[in-house]
C-alpha cells in the first residue's frame, strides 16, 4: 500500500469522524480535508481546485440561489398555505396533500433546498393550526426525495453521477430518463407516507414551543439581608 493511498484513507476516516460528532461545520471539515490531500502532494493545486468549476457543481448551486430567491421574496409561504389549507385534525389529510406537492417540487428544483425552505414554513402552519410539528418534518424529507428521484436535476447524487458518466465518456442522463424507475418508486412512497407513517412517528411539539413553556413557570427572587429564610436551602 503506497503513502499516498494511507493518506487518502486516514483522511476519509478522520472526516467522517469528524463530521459524525460535529466537530467543525460540514463545509470546514471538508475543505480541511482537502487542504491535507494538497499540501501532503497527493493532488496537486490544480487538481484541488478543479472541482469548483466542474459545471454538475454550478448547476446544483443556481437551484440554492432559486429556492433562496422563492423563499426571500414570499412565495413559498403562500404556496405552503394554498397547500397545506386551513385547519384539520388529520394528519393524513395533511400528508396528503404535502407529500405530492412537496415531491413535484422536488423533481424541479432539488430535494436538499426543498426541505430548507420547508422546514420553517411547516413549523409556522403547525404552531399556527396546533399540529405536531413532529409528524410533518420527517414525511416532508422523504417526499423530496422520493420526488428527486424523478428527474437529472431532482437529486445532487443525480447530476453527480450525471457528471462522472460524461467526464468518461459515456452518455450522461437524460432529463427525465431517470423517471422510467423515479416515478414507481415515488408512488409507491408517497402511499407509506400518507398511510403509514402518521401512526409510527411520535406527536412532539417543537422544541422552542417546549422551552417557551418551561421558562413560563421560572420565577425569580431576591432575598434580602434579614429575611427569614436567609441562610435556609430550598
Amino acid at each position: 500500500m503506497s503513502v499516498d493511498i494511507i493518506i487518502i484513507l486516514a483522511v476519509l476516516v478522520l472526516t467522517f469522524v469528524a463530521l459524525a460528532i460535529d466537530l467543525w461545520s460540514p463545509d470546514a471539515v471538508l475543505l480541511t480535508g482537502l487542504a491535507i490531500v494538497t499540501v501532503s502532494g497527493v493532488l496537486s493545486l490544480e487538481e484541488a481546485f478543479l472541482g469548483f468549476g466542474n459545471t454538475t457543481l454550478l448547476a446544483l448551486g443556481s437551484l440554492y440561489v432559486i429556492g433562496a430567491a422563492l423563499r426571500e421574496s414570499g412565495a413559498l409561504d403562500r404556496a405552503s398555505n394554498f397547500i397545506l389549507g386551513q385547519e384539520t385534525r388529520s394528519v393524513q389529510r395533511i400528508l396528503l396533500r404535502l407529500c405530492p406537492s412537496v415531491s413535484v417540487y422536488s423533481a424541479f428544483l432539488n430535494n436538499t433546498p426543498i426541505v430548507a425552505m420547508g422546514i420553517p414554513a411547516i413549523r409556522s402552519w403547525a404552531k399556527k393550526y396546533h399540529i405536531p410539528v413532529s409528524k410533518l418534518l420527517m414525511p416532508l424529507s422523504y417526499a423530496a426525495i422520493l420526488g428527486g428521484l424523478c428527474t437529472l436535476i431532482g437529486t445532487s447524487t443525480n447530476l453527480i453521477t450525471h457528471g462522472l458518466l460524461e467526464s468518461h465518456g459515456f452518455r450522461g442522463f437524460s432529463f427525465f430518463e431517470l423517471a422510467w424507475v423515479g416515478v414507481p418508486c415515488a408512488i409507491v412512497g408517497l402511499v407509506y407516507l400518507v398511510v403509514v407513517s402518521p401512526r409510527l412517528t411520535p406527536a412532539r411539539r417543537d422544541i422552542r414551543y417546549q422551552e417557551e413553556r418551561n421558562r413560563e413557570l421560572l420565577v425569580e427572587l431576591e432575598i434580602t439581608n434579614g429575611a427569614d429564610v436567609a441562610g435556609k436551602t430550598v
